[in-house]
């Protein structure tokens, strides 16, 4: 049994996993305690997220969101999930970053963009002023 927060345990035990597949949340439930926040997840675990919809019965693959941080281990991750990244309809590559930053994420995440394109993935890029709260902002650029 884990004492502590449950998306900090998952990021330390997710070492040796290829994929996180996780759900949508606590779906509003009283006691959210045994709940991972998912925002929390993606921003710790240094794998691919999968969060599949509560009401899902199938994977139907139509649309993707890459946090991206220009990491060796982000662009390992990018290349590792190349067979799965061309089967959807929509790919959008996400850096959040300081408002000074912007103009240089924009062009990072458009090369990011470019190099999908070649491997035959329909992407666009997405670069946004960090609100302080990354995780938040990220699902919410993910629900447009």
């Amino acid at each position: 049994m884990t004492f502590g927060v449950l998306s900090e345990y998952i990021a330390r035990e997710a070492r040796s996993a290829d994929l996180i597949i996780a759900g949508p949340g606590s779906g509003g439930r009283v006691d959210a305690a045994p709940f991972v926040n998912i925002g929390d997840l993606v921003m710790q675990v240094a794998r691919p997220v999968l969060v599949v919809p509560a009401a899902a019965d199938e994977l139907k693959l139509e649309q993707i969101i890459i946090g991206w941080k220009d990491t060796r281990e982000t662009q390992r991750a990018v290349f590792d999930a190349l067979p799965l990244l061309k089967k959807p309809a929509h790919v959008t590559v996400v850096e959040i970053c300081a408002e000074r930053e912007i103009a240089a994420a924009q062009t990072r995440v458009e090369d990011v963009v470019g190099w999908l394109k070649w491997h035959s993935v329909v992407a666009e890029s997405h670069a946004s002023p960090s609100t302080g709260d990354d995780a938040s902002l990220l699902n919410a650029i993910a629900h447009e």
